[in-house]
């Protein structure tokens, strides 16, 4: 596991979560960290560490799922304002937010469309037109296996930079992924 074999070896404080409750106490203990944070000076939060919390199928924590306001529209769980908080004010604190999800569709159970722009980086697998217009505002995504179901090609976009590339996302068992894994390795390693 990457986590263990390379960030734990290089000093990085791994905590990793698969039960419901435990994943709701980190987003919660995560909240009050950026509070305290942000109620630092901003040249004292330059020296803390950073902290990067990666959810994988966040749609599948009910917590975080959307809910119905009084007026029948879509609004943030509690413990989705929480997670919203953080990924709208943690980076000026060093706290980043990573999001994983099987598709655009489960996505914006738990993000309001609305809210998509505070995500800065995105990726893709083939996915559709609709899905492709809403994550990237474009019909790229869509379009990844016109070709064919191999190879597997995945889209990267940076929003406010406006890069984007298109790249192959299984390559572990291309020749050079191990040179290139210990290339990385001894980088965190080293820091």
């Amino acid at each position: 596991m990457m986590s263990m074999d390379v960030l734990a070896k290089a000093g990085y404080d791994i905590h990793f979560e698969t039960k419901v409750k435990g994943i709701k106490a980190g987003i919660e203990a995560l909240f009050e960290t950026l509070k305290q944070r942000l109620s630092l000076d901003q040249d004292e939060r330059m020296d803390l560490k950073q902290i990067v919390l990666m959810i994988t199928e966040p749609e599948e924590i009910e917590d975080l799922n959307l809910v119905m306001d009084k007026n029948g529209f879509k609004s943030d769980s509690d413990l989705g304002k929480a997670l919203e908080y953080i990924y709208t004010n943690g980076t000026a604190a060093g706290i980043h937010v990573v999001l994983s999800s099987s598709g655009v569709i489960p996505l914006l159970n738990v993000l309001q469309k609305k809210q998509l722009p505070h995500f800065r980086h995105r990726v893709s697998l083939q996915i559709s037109e609709q899905e492709s217009f809403d994550l990237f505002g474009s019909r790229t995504a869509s379009q990844l296996q016109m070709q064919g179901d191999e190879p597997v090609i995945a889209f990267y976009k940076d929003i406010n930079g406006r890069t984007q590339v298109k790249f192959k996302p299984y390559s572990v068992t291309d020749k050079g992924f191990d040179k290139q894994f210990e290339h990385y390795k001894s980088l965190l390693l080293n820091r």
